[in-house]
């Protein structure tokens, strides 16, 4: 009998050892599961700001991208303004954006004046470009009538007027001479002391050296 009663003893803490044990290892299961938790919620938190990083550094790129094409889509132009004796010509170069209509963009440019004081308008104020075309190396340029009736009258200042448009035009490959109209019909003179009847022609002595 009292044999039997050492053995439940042993039995029984061979039990309470065995339960003592699986109730550690679930213990100690539970706080890995926890610290994994947290070291995947940590990665993906990195993971974030490694994106975040990223994106930035696209945005950044893609500004540089766009613009090196907006420097890419600007041109030099040539324009030529009156100097200020009235009596030649002044090369200009101008940076604007590329167009499709270059030509129409270098009579604008006339029509607004020059952005430096060294130089004067040779168009009269008030002049407005109705149409521009090119065919077969002749440009045809059609202005509104303040091209004529904005004009002081004089020999110089008609010349100016004429090759300041002819030269600034034939500064392109595409183009060697000009026809002018005003509010659509061919002109042969605008105050009377040059004729323009024929495509004119470029001028290099008008130009200042």
């Amino acid at each position: 009998m009292q044999s039997k009663m050492i053995n439940l003893k042993v039995i029984n803490k061979i039990l309470l050892v065995s339960v003592f044990l699986i109730a550690l290892s679930l213990i100690i299961g539970c706080n890995g599961a926890v610290e994994a938790d947290k070291d995947n919620s940590g990665t993906e938190k990195s993971s974030e700001k490694i994106g975040d990083k990223g994106s930035e550094l696209g945005k950044t790129a893609k500004a540089t991208k766009l613009d090196e094409v907006k420097v890419a889509e600007e041109i030099d132009m040539t324009l030529y303004f009156v100097g200020e004796q009235g009596e030649s010509l002044i090369k200009t170069v101008v940076r604007t954006e590329k167009t499709e209509s270059i030509a129409k963009a270098a009579i604008e440019g006339l029509i607004s004046g020059p952005a430096t004081t060294d130089s004067y308008r040779s168009v009269p104020v008030g002049t407005k470009l109705i149409s521009i075309s090119v065919d077969g190396g002749k440009a045809t340029v059609d202005l509104s009538k303040e091209f004529i009736d904005g004009h002081g009258g004089g020999s110089a200042e008609e010349m100016m007027s004429v090759y300041s448009i002819v030269n600034t035009l034939t500064e392109f490959s595409t183009i060697d001479s000009v026809i002018f109209k005003v509010e659509g019909k061919k002109i042969s003179t605008i105050s009377g002391h040059l004729d323009i009847s024929d495509p004119v022609q470029r001028r290099e002595d008008l130009i200042a050296p």
